[in-house]
């Protein structure tokens, strides 16, 4: 009776682990496919800027492969219900900290960007620069050190359900926090686009706009799916057996894919759309009187659609194309 038992126990944890592990290779799959475009679309245009935002997603890119790797050693392993349980198996470990530490390095990297739009957006204030990166490393700190009490629980049982009851705590925090992050700068930056192209009497840069919202809905889609599961009756990632578990198994593909997005969408925006107006990122740039100079904002988006304004005197300039408004993406 009981190995019939463990028997069906064991069917279904494979049975679970192959729908996961499928899930996990299909959007692994899309994810690479938006990632030859990303670099494609990158390549197209010249510019200091396109070659570091393509390091940045070509890093994004290793890291997120190596997550996949590490999850598909860690489902081999676990391919019986007696493997699954036997947490001093010498190579549980290490897989463990690569998954765990391959999504936190990729939040990080994707809030990292985030953050540079930002800083970019917002005239290079100092404030823009310090205080989002301040929270983005102590939330990442946060995810790292969750991440290295893995090693206390691999020390023995008595030590397994304190450490690991604490390292579920910790990520429920993480997610929630990068999700509070994202959701402020992600407003904060399409606010500031907006509100600077009403002040110019111009348009708003809808590409940009589009392209950023994009992005951030495939992120905090998967971040509030993750923070809610930590928080399900069900859930906390305790077993294999429940939503938290597929959420973390999937989580940093979707960092990758925003990536992508806003990297192709702006990219090849840059070469087939117009601006009708360009966009003034600041206060101090406004039509003073028909004979007057009329301030010029040149928008350089780098490293990932940042957007900067450099204020010059002269004639009316006619206006600039989207190729410039996209270029250094």
């Amino acid at each position: 009776m009981d190995n019939d038992v463990l028997l069906q126990d064991s069917f279904n944890l494979l049975s679970f682990i192959s729908v996961v592990f499928v899930s996990l290779s299909a959007l692994t799959g899309a994810y690479c496919v938006l990632f030859s475009f990303a670099v494609w679309s990158t390549y197209r245009q010249a510019g200091k800027a396109y070659t570091q935002l393509r390091v940045v997603t070509i890093v994004l890119f290793v890291v997120i492969f190596l997550h996949y790797i590490a999850r598909a050693v860690d489902f081999h392993q676990h391919r019986s219900l007696l493997n699954s349980n036997n947490v001093l198996n010498p190579w549980s470990t290490p897989v463990n900290f690569i998954s765990s530490s391959t999504s936190t390095l990729a939040g990080l990297i994707s809030d990292g960007l985030l953050a540079w739009r930002f800083y970019v957006i917002f005239n290079r204030a100092r404030w823009t620069l310090y205080v989002p990166w301040l929270a983005i490393l102590c939330n990442a700190m946060l995810g790292f050190a969750a991440d290295c009490l893995i090693f206390g629980a691999s020390r023995g049982p008595q030590y397994a359900e304190r450490f690991e009851k604490l390292q579920l705590q910790l990520d429920a925090v993480w997610g929630w926090a990068m999700l509070v992050i994202n959701s402020v700068l992600t407003g904060l930056i399409i606010w500031r686009i907006t509100h600077s192209s009403r002040l110019s009497r111009g348009q708003p840069y809808a590409t940009v706009i589009e392209a950023i919202i994009e992005s951030a809905l495939v992120t905090w889609f998967g971040l509030l799916v993750y923070g809610i599961s930590t928080v399900a009756p069900t859930g906390h990632i305790t077993t294999h057996l429940d939503v938290g578990f597929v959420m973390v198994c999937i989580l940093p593909i979707f960092f990758g894919i925003s990536q992508c997005l806003i990297t192709t969408r702006l990219a090849l925006a840059g070469q087939s759309s117009t601006v009708r107006q360009p966009i003034v990122s600041g206060y101090s740039s406004r039509l003073r009187t028909r004979n007057s100079s009329l301030a010029v904002r040149e928008i350089a988006v780098e490293m990932h659609s940042a957007v900067e304004a450099r204020t010059r005197e002269g004639s009316l300039v006619d206006q600039k194309s989207a190729t410039d408004i996209c270029d250094n993406v």
